[in-house]
């Protein structure tokens, strides 16, 4: 049976923010959890992933950089001194500047 497809709309990127403060620390169960499900889909070439963080990325982590799909965002400024102050602040002004389909808050549980 051949498939018959319905729509000519053609499917972009799908450009998806995370919040990537557990990659600023040595591996912890939740970063470790996040690394693996980004380190699959930054792979993918239909997803473009926007890394925010108040900090550098650890060197565990920094393999994801090599990825096609992976971009890193670092916060600058007062506000991006603590991890808390970042994510209240200096990130949705980041946020508010970029085209993202989705924010994924991985701390917000």
């Amino acid at each position: 049976m051949k498939k018959k497809e319905y729509s000519e709309n053609i499917i972009h990127t799908i450009k998806i923010g995370v919040d990537a403060r557990p990659f600023s620390t040595p591996v912890s169960g939740v970063g470790k959890m996040i690394h693996s499900v980004l380190f699959d889909l930054g792979k993918d070439v239909s997803f473009e992933f926007y890394l925010f963080s108040h900090k550098d990325i650890h060197p565990s982590y920094v393999n994801l950089l090599d990825l096609p799909g992976i971009r890193f965002v670092k916060g600058e400024g007062f506000f991006s001194k603590k991890g808390g102050l970042y994510f209240a602040v200096a990130l949705p002004l980041q946020l508010s500047k970029m085209r993202l389909d989705l924010f994924w808050g991985t701390q917000q549980v």
